[in-house]
C-alpha cells in the first residue's frame, strides 16, 4: 500500500509541474513578453548602439514625412534636374511654307543633275578607254630574184604574201566580230584614161553604200581578241592566178618598172570590232603597193580608209 501511495504522489507532482511550464501560443509570442524580451539588452548591444550615430531628420524630411518613410534616410537621395521645355513658335510662316513646297522639287532637280553627271562620266570613260584598232604595218613578202617561175612547163607567179599587222591603240580589249581583206589588181588595157594619165585607177566604189566593193569573205580575223597596246600579225597569200592575163597583170603591179604606173595592186578591207560594253567600231583600210619603193601607201580618198 505504501508503494502505491508513493507512486500516486509522484504522478501528482509531475502533473502539477507540467501545468506550471508555459506553452507557446499558435499566434506567436504575446506582445508583452516580446517587449520584455527585447528590453533585455546585452553589453554587445550597447556597444553597437554607441558606435552608430542616430540619424537626424532634416527640415525637408519633417515637411514631407511620407517621402522619407518610403526610403532610407541614411542613403544619399538622387537629385533629378528637369530642364524646362522651350516654347516653340508654331505660327505659320510664308518662308517655311515655300521651303516645304520647294524641297521636293529641289530634290528631283538634284537627282536629275546627278544622273546626268553619271552619264557624262560614263561616256567620258568609254571615250578615253575604248579600244581603237589601226593598221600598224603592211608589207609584201616576195622572192628577191624572179617573180615569174615555170611549173610543169607553165609560167606562174612565184609565192607572194601580204604581211598584215593590226594594233590596238586604245585602253581596253577589242574583240573582232567581222573582217574582210580583199586583194585587187586594177589597171590594164581596160583603163585607157589611166594609162594615158599614168595614174592608177582606184578600186571600185559602191556609191549606194558609200564604201568600196569588197569580196564576200567576212571571216578575216573574226573572233580574235586584241588587248591594249597589243598587235595581231597575219600573212595572207595572193590569190592564185589562173589565166596568163592575170599572171602578167599581177606581175606588172608588183614588179619594179618604169612605164606601168597605171597598173597597181590594192589591199583593202575592214575590221569590225566591239568593246566590253558591246559597242561596235569599224576600221577600214585601203593601201596601194609601190613596187619601186617596195611599200604600201595610204589611199587619200574619203570612204576608202577611215577609223571610227
Amino acid at each position: 500500500m505504501k508503494q502505491i501511495a508513493s507512486i500516486l504522489l509522484t504522478l501528482a507532482l509531475l502533473l502539477s509541474a507540467a501545468d506550471a511550464i508555459p506553452q507557446p501560443s499558435p499566434a506567436g509570442p504575446s506582445p508583452r513578453k516580446t517587449v520584455k524580451h527585447h528590453g533585455e539588452a546585452t553589453d554587445r548591444d550597447y556597444d553597437n548602439a554607441s558606435a552608430s550615430r542616430t540619424p537626424v531628420a532634416a527640415k525637408s524630411d519633417l515637411e514631407h514625412p511620407a517621402d522619407v518613410a518610403t526610403s532610407d534616410k541614411n542613403e544619399p537621395q538622387p537629385v533629378r534636374i528637369v530642364t524646362p521645355i522651350p516654347q516653340l513658335n508654331v505660327a505659320e510662316s510664308p518662308i517655311r511654307d515655300l521651303f516645304d513646297y520647294a524641297l521636293p522639287i529641289l530634290t528631283v532637280v538634284l537627282a536629275v543633275i546627278a544622273a546626268f553627271q553619271l552619264q557624262l562620266l560614263y561616256w567620258t570613260y568609254i571615250a578615253q578607254y575604248r579600244p581603237q584598232l589601226s593598221i600598224h604595218h603592211m608589207g609584201m613578202i616576195k622572192p628577191a630574184d624572179d617573180l615569174l617561175v615555170t611549173i610543169d612547163e607553165k609560167t606562174a607567179l612565184a609565192q607572194v604574201e601580204i604581211a598584215f599587222v593590226l594594233k590596238n591603240q586604245g585602253g581596253s580589249r577589242a574583240k573582232i566580230v567581222e573582217g574582210n581583206l580583199t586583194l585587187k589588181r586594177v589597171g590594164g588595157r581596160e583603163n585607157i584614161m589611166e594609162m594615158v594619165r599614168g595614174v592608177p585607177a582606184l578600186p571600185e566604189f559602191d556609191k549606194v553604200y558609200g564604201r568600196p566593193v569588197y569580196s564576200d569573205d567576212k571571216q578575216f580575223l573574226s573572233k580574235m581578241t586584241i588587248g591594249p597596246a597589243q598587235t595581231l600579225t597575219t600573212r595572207v597569200p595572193l590569190p592564185e592566178q589562173t589565166s596568163i592575163e592575170d599572171i602578167i597583170g599581177t606581175f606588172f603591179a608588183i614588179a619594179p618598172r618604169q612605164n606601168m604606173k597605171h597598173v597597181a595592186l590594192y589591199v583593202l578591207g575592214y575590221v569590225r570590232y566591239r568593246d566590253w560594253t558591246k559597242r561596235e567600231y569599224v576600221t577600214a583600210f585601203c593601201r596601194r603597193y609601190d613596187p619601186d619603193k617596195n611599200a604600201f601607201f595610204v589611199v587619200e580618198e574619203p570612204g576608202y580608209e577611215y577609223v571610227d
